[in-house]
């Protein structure tokens, strides 16, 4: 009978990550060891083998689509370690991909730079506009995000809750039909600092990791993460750097200058973009299943969709 992952011993999750690594990989751990971050609904551990390879095992209660993890590995393809499924004894499911050397992005920023930090954005903003796929999103955005915007609007504004915020997403739900010109991407919906491993030496993007929320959306529909980026934030309210539009600008031009040829050049495109990029932080801030935020974060929310209207505009112009 599977365990959920709460109820696993440390000595029972590192036994079974050290099995899983041994006999995916046919050869002895000589150590194992817990990594920093821990998800909720998942335990991961780094194993070293005998042979000097090294293996991030996690245990997991749900699964992941390895396939659309290959997909996006076809688009970018080593920044994407594979994922294979494994076998485990105890836990509900288990995933086996080498470990990649570096350092998470959050532990790493203090050593950065003003030029590295644009150069990491401008490096994402490519690889995001690389993940599309050439295939139409119109079914997508007909029957999913335009409901799914107009269900949030149904649900998550009782009683005239913040009439602003809410005028925003009626005007976005409106212009979803526009973002028809976009064709689906692979989008990892958690692009966030903790996700992105830098390369020790030349401080540029080693990995992006974990994408087991992936899914196919409108391109751009994750690139809201900029804002989170390029700002600190501190007890839930975004404080922009010296280093916040320098960065955004080159995220802006890594994504416009990596689009698909025929994407190009195009006026409509550029305003697609912008328009997805904000119905994408909509819909994840309205998470299914968390539809009801308090006042503050939809005050936050409503700056946040300015912001990107005020600095990125100009830029689509």
């Amino acid at each position: 009978m599977p365990t959920l992952i709460s109820k696993l011993s440390l000595k029972q999750t590192l036994a079974e990550a050290t099995a899983i690594a041994e006999k995916y990989h046919r050869s002895k751990a000589v150590s194992t060891r817990m990594t920093e971050f821990q998800g909720m609904f998942s335990k991961t551990v780094i194993i070293k083998l005998e042979d000097e390879s090294e293996w991030v095992v996690q245990l997991r209660d749900n699964e992941i689509d390895t396939t659309k993890v290959a997909l996006a590995r076809s688009k970018l393809g080593d920044v994407v370690p594979f994922v294979h499924r494994a076998s485990p004894l105890k836990a509900h499911f288990a995933f086996i991909a080498p470990f990649v050397h570096g350092k998470v992005w959050c532990k790493k920023d203090k050593e950065l730079s003003g030029a590295e930090r644009v150069s990491i954005a401008t490096q994402l903003g490519g690889m995001l506009a690389r993940c599309a796929i050439n295939e139409d999103s119109s079914a997508m955005i007909d029957s999913y995000v335009i409901p799914r915007l107009r269900y949030i609007l149904d649900h998550s504004f009782v009683d005239g809750t913040h009439p602003q915020l809410r005028a925003r997403i009626e005007d976005l739900a409106n212009q979803a039909p526009s973002t028809h010109v976009l064709p689906l991407a692979v989008i990892h919906e958690d692009v966030n600092s903790m996700n992105i491993i830098l390369d020790d030496e030349s401080n540029g993007i080693a990995a992006l990791i974990d994408w087991e929320a992936a899914s196919l959306l409108p391109l751009g529909s994750n690139a809201w993460c900029i804002r989170f980026l390029a700002t600190v934030n501190r007890n839930r309210i975004d404080y922009e750097t010296d280093d916040t539009l320098p960065m955004t600008r080159g995220f802006w031009t890594g994504l416009v200058d990596s689009l698909p040829l025929h994407l190009k050049g195009r006026k409509d495109v550029l305003e697609a973009l912008l328009s997805a990029m904000q119905i994408g932080l909509v819909m994840f801030i309205f998470w299914p299943g968390y539809d009801v935020i308090d006042n503050a974060d939809m005050e936050q929310s409503l700056k946040r969709l300015n912001w990107f209207e005020d600095t990125l505009r100009p830029m689509v112009q």
